[in-house]
Parts: structure tokens; C-alpha cells; sequence
């Protein structure tokens, strides 16, 4: 069973966005692949998974579980198909924590912030599927116009144009 586009798109921007607003840093970038033979895929690049810092690694976790939680948010039929991968890292992270017990915790705090940043997710995961590729300071200037600095739609465009 592949997942459709929009939850895709979701579950890939749920990743950066709880990276971002745990971490401050979305720790890479993200992005919609096409592949025709296999259908859609999606990617979270993660650049801090093997960090030995605390926080990095409880922000990796909480990401992972975020992209499942906002992918069904989007289409509660696609269940947890795509999170295997996810799950791995997070449990490796929990693992190198010590606090493998504390999984059912991450995942709950992961739903919270999920709904907390739901406008930003969306807003993110929209972005994702017209351009397929975001870099991390598109997600974060993304993420901080919906939070409430509007001015930062602008800054945006200008930025988006110096990389071409």
C-alpha cells in the first residue's frame, strides 16, 4: 500500500517542523521524490540522529513519532504505513538516552506538539508539495510566518530568488 501525496507531504513536513520548533534546527532538509517505480516517496533528511547530545537525540525522537501522528492526522487510512524507519531511529535514539521505557511518553508529547504546530505542518507540507524539495531555512521561515510574523512571507521570496 502506498501513501498518497498530501499525507506524505505531511508526515515528511511534521518531521522538520517539531525538529525546528524542539531543536531549532530542522537538522537538513526534506522532500517529495517521484519514483515511477515504486510510486511516491518521501525523504527527511536528518543530520543529527547519531548526535551524542540529549536534547539532539529527544528532538530526533520526538520528530520521528511526529511524522506518523501527522500523517494519519491528514488520512487516518494510512495508518502507520512509511514509519517503520521512523520507529527504528527513535528507539535507537531512546536506547543511546536510556530511556527506552519512556517510548508511550515521546509519543504522547509528539501528538501535542503535532496539534500545537498543525497550521505550520500544513502550511509546510502545502509548501512541500508545489516546490518537492524544501531546505531548512525555507521550513523555518515557513514555520515562523504561520506562527505569527506574516512579514516573513516576503523575506521568503527573496531568498527563494538569491538561490536560483
Amino acid at each position: 500500500m502506498q501513501a498518497n501525496a498530501n499525507s506524505i507531504a505531511h508526515h515528511e513536513a511534521a518531521h522538520a517542523v517539531i525538529m525546528y520548533r524542539v531543536a531549532g534546527f530542522t537538522g537538513g532538509h526534506i522532500a517529495i521524490l517521484q519514483n515511477d517505480a515504486r510510486g511516491r516517496l518521501g525523504i527527511a533528511a536528518d543530520s543529527v540522529s547519531d548526535s551524542e547530545n540529549a536534547e539532539h537525540l529527544a528532538a530526533v525522537v520526538l520528530s520521528c513519532y511526529a511524522g506518523g501522528i501527522a500523517q494519519r492526522k491528514c488520512d487516518p487510512k494510512e495508518g502507520t504505513n512509511g514509519c517503520e524507519i521512523d520507529d527504528q531511529v527513535a528507539r535507537k535514539c531512546l536506547g543511546w538516552l536510556g530511556e527506552l521505557n519512556l517510548e508511550p511518553y515521546y509519543r504522547d508529547q509528539a501528538a501535542v506538539l503535532v496539534e500545537k504546530h498543525w497550521s505550520e505542518i500544513s502550511a509546510v507540507a502545502e509548501q512541500l508539495r508545489d516546490r518537492k524539495i524544501l531546505d531548512e531555512t525555507e521550513v523555518g521561515t515557513i514555520s515562523d510566518a504561520v506562527a505569527g510574523d506574516p512579514e516573513l512571507w516576503g523575506l521568503l521570496e527573496r531568498y527563494r530568488i538569491g538561490k536560483k
